[in-house]
């Protein structure tokens, strides 16, 4: 887990099964993991239908849902099964508070 210095956030790196490594914003107000579609391919994600087709941003405005997809990755080493949602908007990947609880990440 690593401190960006400019703005505070917190970030944490996941490492797929491929091997692709994404740096993603620890967000303890974020209901579920998020990534911009653009990452799919670099994770080889096969995308698939999610019961949730938008998501709420801060602002209140909706983001829509394109699919998700469960997937192993590692996080301070430790391998899990996680899902994350798939958006078209190119986003800061988004590890929600209940990812953030169950890898025991201490920011979140």
């Amino acid at each position: 887990m690593k401190r960006d210095q400019h703005n505070h956030d917190w970030y944490e790196e996941l490492t797929f099964s491929n091997g692709c490594k994404i740096k993603f914003k620890l967000d303890s107000g974020e209901q579920c993991n998020v990534l911009s579609k653009k990452y799919a391919r670099n994770i080889n994600a096969k995308l698939h239908g999610s019961p949730r087709k938008n998501l709420a941003s801060f602002g209140r405005n909706t983001v829509p849902v394109l699919g998700e997809v469960e997937g192993k990755c590692k996080c301070a080493n430790q391998e899990r099964e996680l899902k994350f949602l798939f958006v078209k908007e190119d986003l800061t990947p988004i590890f929600g508070r209940s990812s953030c609880e169950k890898q025991s990440c201490q920011t979140c």
